[in-house]
């Protein structure tokens, strides 16, 4: 269910950016056209992690600890 949550983002994320080629808008309407991408990227982020942990939880994929200690240490 969360990959049909992918698809209708698609349009979400990237009519903005078609919407920014237009050099006629105004400063509120690119305002609210970064709001509407980066609400899309947001909301993409939040679909991504909950099918991380979707196969964390059903053993599709397992955690290096040691890994994540250390990608941790170096990228705080």
């Amino acid at each position: 269910m969360r990959h049909d949550l992918k698809s209708p983002l698609n349009a979400i994320i990237g009519m903005p950016q078609v919407l920014e080629l237009d050099h006629n808008l105004t400063p509120i309407q690119r305002e609210m056209i970064g709001l509407i991408r980066e609400s899309g990227l947001n909301m993409l982020d939040m679909i991504n992690l909950s099918l991380d942990l979707f196969k964390i939880e059903t053993d599709v994929i397992s955690i290096n600890l040691s890994l994540l200690i250390y990608w941790r240490c170096w990228h705080v």
